[in-house]
């Protein structure tokens, strides 16, 4: 049996653009395991989009999905729980902030702004008599 006739067709459902193949476990495998590289090298997410897209000829949609399952299995092979994740992850942190460059130590305290809520907006009340401002349309015309 040759391995053409062994090669599942491709199928374009409605509101897709391009064909579609379910990939076999040993390339979801591989998928996952690429990806996973990917976001240990810190990449971002755009990049790792265009980077699978090239790769495997995938969907954004689709490369999400494989970045959520390459995060599970990263933390599956770290063997920690989410707490000591976040202890080490804040001790990094903080040692970026201590000893790092000057770029890395503001996109630390970058960070350390958005996990701690310290950037969160300030909520201001301010009170407007109706009168003052019939009044003052009044003057006005």
């Amino acid at each position: 049996m040759s391995e053409d006739s062994t090669k599942k067709k491709p199928v374009i459902r409605k509101g897709q653009k391009k064909p579609f193949v379910k990939g076999t476990n040993q390339q979801v495998e591989e998928r996952i395991e690429y990806t996973a590289t990917l976001v240990a090298k810190l990449y971002t997410k755009t990049e790792i989009h265009k980077a699978i897209t090239e790769k495997y000829n995938l969907d954004w949609r689709t490369s999400d999905r494989y970045i959520g399952r390459a995060k599970l299995y990263l933390a599956k092979q770290a063997q920690m729980t989410s707490d000591a994740a976040k202890e080490v992850g804040v001790g990094v942190l903080l040692d970026v902030m201590r000893n790092g460059k000057a770029s890395e130590r503001v996109a630390a305290a970058r960070l350390w702004t958005d996990i701690f809520g310290l950037a969160a907006p300030v909520k201001t009340e301010q009170k407007v008599e109706m009168t003052e401002v019939i009044v003052k349309h009044a003057n006005e015309a």
